[in-house]
């Protein structure tokens, strides 16, 4: 072993092992201790192998000890102008340096601080990735709130100086994006403090919206509804905000709503059920992975298998059925509408062998067969009576049987009181039970085929 990484390895092990820091963390009464202001000989001494003890006693101060804010900013000021001496031998120093805790201090302080930050990724760049994390970590914070506006002015820097660093913001954003186990205000405040990221990293729009869907999906699925019911109120009171910071970013919900190969299959159910109500575009998308989907299926190996899982694309397909059913009368232009519903080629959807109409919630089903049958797109009622009688082959089941799916759509009810006040109204019921009048339906169906 080298030298130098003999002195590496010591001073990392220096956060382990008793010595100095131990002695500082047992001191009953905190005293403040006086930073070295000769660090560029301490610095050298260090790389030539004769102080190493007086470096790793400079860093065990700056972990542990109280340090005033007078001696902190000298101190910045020394290390600035060592930082061309600062190389990756010296990354146990630097890391010690980003967790200072710097942003409750006094004004002086946070200047100093962030000059030493943008003079670090100017003159050392290879610790960008590690500065940004750092800076990241900081929006799970414990109680203040007003601090963010000190990491969010670095990061501003940061991306003006290395403008290629916004990848690495963004991978460090995802990363850090609080776990499920953390509480309501930790969530708040990382979403509050990505939201702000949009001001000045606009590049990151698309994607950083796309992580703050993603991420806020997953918590929904995973939280218990006798929670939500349970507790008051108190996010995203204010749907005028929310609609400023959207805007019309339909891609993003585009992609997160089919981009969840991650996710459990029961929360991919749930997915399909908020992408029901969507628009024409995730209608298209929506018919295009089906029509894919059936493809697939018939040149799979898996083509004999009947224990294979076909689930999310039955909920898929009553997705469509009831974007279909219950959009239909939107469009002025009906007749323009009806030409695109063609290319959809539903009815070979319909006919498919792993019949989605048997596996579709039947008043769904029913409803969806009156528009098609009404717009002559497709004609259901013959397969609908066959599944009836259960005359027709089922593509994955030895006993003829398919789950139906579920029937949740989350949009439906709206359980939140003060916001639903402006929600509710806008609101359309979920496809109500009907009488099935599939014999008659069944009859005029071959009666049409026969005349035309």
């Amino acid at each position: 072993m080298s030298v130098v990484s003999s002195r590496v390895s010591g001073v990392s092990s220096i956060l382990k092992s008793p010595g100095v820091r131990s002695q500082l963390i047992r001191q009953s009464n905190r005293v403040y201790f006086k930073l070295p202001k000769d660090l560029k000989n301490i610095i050298y001494n260090f790389e030539s192998g004769n102080g190493t003890k007086e470096y790793e006693d400079l860093i065990c101060i700056l972990q542990d000890s109280s340090i005033k804010d007078t001696d902190l900013i000298e101190f910045l000021s020394n290390v600035r102008q060592c930082i061309s001496l600062l190389g990756p031998f010296h990354k146990v120093f630097v890391e010690t340096l980003l967790q200072i805790k710097w942003t409750s201090r006094s004004l002086d302080v946070t200047s100093s601080y962030k000059a030493f930050i943008e003079d670090l990724i100017c003159m050392q760049i290879h610790y960008a990735k590690t500065t940004i994390d750092n800076l990241v970590e900081q929006f799970k914070p414990e109680e203040d709130v007003q601090r963010l506006n000190h990491i969010h002015d670095i990061l501003h820097k940061i991306l003006k100086v290395v403008p290629m660093s916004s990848e690495l913001l963004l991978q460090s954003l995802i990363a850090r994006f609080p776990y499920i186990v953390h509480g309501t205000h930790t969530h708040e405040v990382y979403v509050y403090a990505l939201i702000q990221i949009l001001e000045y990293a606009p590049q990151l729009r698309s994607d950083i919206l796309s992580l703050i869907i993603n991420r806020l999906m997953v918590l929904d699925v995973n939280i218990p509804r006798l929670e939500i019911d349970n507790k008051e109120e108190d996010l995203m009171d204010d749907g005028s905000e929310c609609d400023s910071i959207l805007g019309n970013e339909n891609n993003v919900e585009e992609n997160n709503i089919t981009e969840t190969d991650k996710i459990h299959p029961i929360a991919h159910k749930l997915d399909i059920g908020y992408g029901a109500k969507l628009v024409k575009a995730v209608q298209f998308r929506m018919s295009k992975w089906i029509h894919d989907y059936i493809n697939m299926q018939d040149y799979s190996k898996y083509i004999d298998d009947e224990s294979k899982e076909h689930s999310v694309f039955y909920s898929v397909c009553q997705a469509l059925f009831l974007i279909i059913t219950k959009r239909h009368n939107d469009y002025p232009d009906s007749k323009k509408y009806m030409l695109y519903l063609q290319e959809l080629d539903l009815a070979k959807i319909i006919t498919c062998k792993l019949n989605p109409l048997k596996a579709c919630h039947p008043d769904i089903v029913h409803n969806f067969a009156e528009i098609t049958r009404m717009y002559q797109l497709a004609y259901c009622y013959t397969i609908i009576e066959n599944n009836t009688r259960n005359q027709l082959p089922i593509f994955d089941s030895k006993n003829s049987t398919i789950s139906i799916v579920e029937n949740f759509f989350p949009f439906n009810s709206y359980t939140l009181p003060r916001s639903g006040q402006r929600i509710i109204s806008l609101l359309r019921h979920n496809v109500s039970s009907s009488e099935c009048r599939t014999t008659i339906k069944y009859k005029e169906d071959i009666e049409y085929m026969t005349t035309y």
